[in-house]
């Protein structure tokens, strides 16, 4: 075949000039994706704390990406070992980072959660008491990895940020905010505690309000109620001893030492809580606390093809995802088996998380993956089913897609969780520690079978959608509001302004007191005073008579 030089000339001049527009067209999408960070938007300031691969990392990028999508400069602050997992959930947004240097590394994190599981489940009360005092040292070495790196925070002092978004369990970043003279707005990544919404003033009533913790519904006996609120004196006061480290090194740094870290956080601007009443129980809130429950939970993009292949390949029997979480890696032979006995026999697919320990033998019908895309699994139309363990963010992103949920609680809040979405007739409960194969597999056909599961919760998922903006949209523009006005002052209750006594009208309630006691002191003296004079008066009568 003949080959004219001319052609050839011009076909490879073409090759190199698309080669070249390649290039150019890549490197400007690049410069494209840098613009939120060269943009004239707000300058937020959040800080990632040890626990930078697990739920509440997922929960604080979340809310990044909300902020980084409205054009917005965010600066995440986090351990330099954590630096790809956060970028990994981050995905295409940009942002800038500031590193410390953590003197706790990811695998001890992650030995913590799970001791800290283990003992939730099989502990006594003492040991966890014990345990978390423990726990509470890496929180404390944390804090002072940040507040000894002086390059870093004078780095962020000349940063110019207009809010700081701090993490009410990571409390440290609340200093941060202190030092570089910055307001900012509080983030609780559960549904709170009597203990944490004293902090902003908010009413509480035991009586209907279940403690966190507790397991109840609202709807409580009188031996709960009891218990409820024991529970809920005693989390206003383990509220203040947590943070008891920190007013020592508000001290130590010289922090503004004169107010307590308690009230400090009391100072936020607006306090974002893990809420919603779709899940959550009806109770009062005050003008300043915002409800961004869902913040994780999305539509669901795309899926591997592998992956797809997999979930196309079940028919109709559908997807059931089983994930425990953290936990999962923590889980012994027997009870891996006992799952994998359970998923062999159920005609439905299953998309596992890798557990640390593998079962026995892997049925065919299971897929494990060491990663779970879980919102995007959980938003497919072949899914039917979550066996989790009910962490918040996996509870709110079965509702934002409508999907029942067999929880099976390990720690904190999950067993709130898991008794709130059985209370909405949505999912069931079971208990891990005298969980079976066939145990399981009738809880499986009951809320797969009994189509009220699934029913409720698209009823639950549709008002969860009939918001006027999603969390992740709704907490920027809380935030951006407090900007734009210098703060939401307005917003504020003057309970702030009272002490515990003036608060609790004890000072009101001592004067009715005494007031009513000496009304019924001078009352029963006047009637005594009467009774004597009408003695007398009947004496006299009776003395004249008998002289008469």
């Amino acid at each position: 075949m003949k080959i004219y030089p001319q052609l050839a000339f011009t076909v490879k001049l073409k090759t190199l000039i698309m080669l070249y527009l390649k290039i150019f067209l890549r490197v400007l999408f690049s410069l494209m994706s840098l613009f939120p960070v060269w943009c004239s938007g707000d300058k937020y300031l959040l800080v990632l704390g040890v626990d930078s691969d697990g739920s509440h990392m997922i929960s604080m990028t979340s809310a990044a990406k909300a902020m980084i999508e409205r054009n917005h400069n965010v600066t995440l602050v986090m351990p330099a070992d954590r630096d790809a997992s956060i970028r990994k959930v981050m995905f295409n947004h940009s942002y800038i980072a500031e590193y410390y240097k953590s003197s706790i590394s990811s695998d001890r994190t992650q030995e913590t959660a799970i001791k800290w599981s283990k003992l939730m489940l099989n502990g006594s009360y003492f040991d966890i008491i014990k345990f978390g005092s423990n726990a509470s040292k890496i929180m404390e070495t944390f804090c002072e990895d940040v507040l000894n790196d002086e390059p870093l925070l004078q780095r962020l002092a000349k940063g110019k940020f207009d809010l700081v978004f701090v993490h009410n369990i990571l409390a440290c970043s609340v200093l941060i905010a202190q030092y570089i003279g910055v307001r900012f707005v509080t983030f609780m990544p559960a549904i709170p505690p009597s203990g944490g919404i004293r902090m902003y003033c908010n009413p509480v009533n035991p009586a209907y309000s279940p403690e966190l913790f507790t397991g109840y519904s609202n709807q409580m006996t009188f031996t709960q109620r009891l218990k409820n609120t024991i529970y809920s004196i005693f989390q206003r006061q383990l509220s203040k001893i947590t943070y008891r480290y920190l007013d020592e090194l508000k001290q130590k740094y010289n922090i503004n030492p004169e107010i307590s870290t308690f009230e400090t956080l009391s100072q936020a601007e607006i306090w974002f809580i893990y809420g919603n009443f779709v899940l959550d129980f009806p109770r009062p809130y005050q003008p300043n606390v915002i409800s961004v429950g869902g913040i994780t939970a999305s539509p669901a993009r795309p899926l591997a093809k592998d992956l797809e292949d997999f979930m196309q390949s079940s028919g109709n029997n559908g997807i059931i995802v089983f994930s425990m979480g953290s936990y999962v890696t923590a889980m012994d032979t027997h009870m891996v088996d006992v799952f994998a006995d359970a998923f062999a026999k159920l005609p439905q697919n299953v998309i596992s998380k890798s557990a640390g320990q593998p079962p026995t033998t892997l049925p065919a019908n299971v897929k494990m993956l060491e990663w779970l895309p879980q919102n995007d699994i959980l938003g497919h139309p072949k899914t039917r089913l979550l066996i989790c363990q009910c962490g918040i963010n996996s509870v709110f992103e079965a509702i934002y897609h409508g999907i029942p949920v067999i929880c099976i609680p390990v720690q904190s809040d999950q067993w709130d969780n898991a008794k709130r979405l059985e209370v909405k007739g949505v999912g069931l409960q079971l208990d891990l520690r005298s969980l079976t194969s066939d145990v399981l597999i009738q809880a499986v056909e009951t809320v797969l079978r009994n189509d009220s599961y699934q029913s409720k919760m698209s009823r639950l998922s549709n008002i969860f959608h009939d918001e006027h903006l999603p969390a992740p949209q709704r907490t920027v523009y809380w935030m951006e509001k407090v900007v734009r006005h210098g703060g939401v002052s307005h917003l504020r209750t003057s309970a702030f302004d009272l002490n515990v006594i003036q608060y609790s009208l004890i000072d009101v309630y001592s004067f009715l007191g005494i007031v009513m006691l000496v009304s019924v002191v001078t009352f029963i003296y006047l009637w005594i005073l009467l009774c004597r004079f009408a003695s007398r008066c009947c004496y006299t009568k009776r003395e004249r008579q008998k002289t008469e």
